[in-house]
């Protein structure tokens, strides 16, 4: 059965390419009923027709994404899409028809075949092992993805940065909300504003989060042992880098 349901797509954008943000805004106008850029302090001003929403300042994507959702309205589903032309509007209908044909309720997750670089692959492979643990089949760092608006009500978003992705994935685990993966086309482009220290900072969250969350996990004790143990010490290694990092732009900025 067809269900018809109000849409909104929310772009966080910095920086990006004025003539691929239209193109991408063009596009999506067919498969969803509201569009909002979120510009998180471009050096520019955007001018598209849509709902933009703009910082002042940089306050990351995670800050953004928080602020988006607030405008979001009386929708029922809501997207998130890259504003880096890396996602293909004509994907939107598989997220939409998840939700339409079988009255699904949660998370749906795009899943990438390809990635910007050997690097990216390894260290998005490395993370998704990890969660893997407690979550299986989820590409944590996709941006493209989709949640209905009762899922998302019941999230406890605090990230301000790229943490946001993976702070989705762990909510919709502690809430008992469904995670489900798609296939899609995915056009790896070179710029990304994800550094190498982002992994760090990605890899520091889910490991507080695990070692603070450890009770509410449903997996066998040896496994939690396990994940709690690596947790303690990826915690040590990724604060001792993140601090060495810290101290080094200190160092050379000043």
């Amino acid at each position: 059965m067809y269900i018809k349901m109000k849409t909104t797509l929310i772009i966080p954008a910095y920086n990006e390419d004025p003539k691929i943000l239209k193109q991408i805004v063009k596009k999506s106008k067919k498969y969803v009923d509201k569009i909002i850029i979120i510009d998180d302090g471009s050096s520019k001003n955007i001018k598209i027709d849509c709902t933009i929403i703009k910082n002042i300042k940089n306050k990351g994507k995670g800050f953004s994404i928080r602020k988006a959702i607030k405008f979001v309205g009386k929708s029922d589903i809501i997207i998130f899409m890259d504003a880096d032309n890396e996602h293909d509007p004509k994907d939107l209908p598989k997220f939409l028809n998840k939700f339409k044909s079988n009255k699904f309720q949660g998370l749906v997750i795009g899943k990438r075949r390809q990635y910007r670089s050997p690097l990216r692959k390894i260290l998005n492979n490395w993370m998704n092992f990890w969660i893997g643990f407690i979550i299986k089949k989820a590409d944590f760092s996709c941006g493209f993805r989709a949640i209905d608006i009762s899922s998302l009500k019941k999230f406890n978003l605090k990230s301000n940065r790229f943490e946001i992705d993976l702070e989705m994935i762990l909510e919709s685990y502690l809430n008992k909300i469904k995670i489900v993966s798609i296939d899609i086309n995915h056009k790896p482009v070179k710029k990304s504003h994800v550094k190498f220290i982002d992994y760090i900072k990605l890899n520091n969250f889910f490991d507080r989060w695990i070692l603070k969350n450890h009770s509410k996990l449903n997996i066998p004790l040896l496994k939690k042992m396990f994940l709690m143990f690596f947790s303690v010490i990826g915690l040590i290694i990724g604060s001792i880098v993140y601090l060495t990092y810290s101290i080094f732009n200190l160092a050379t900025s000043g």
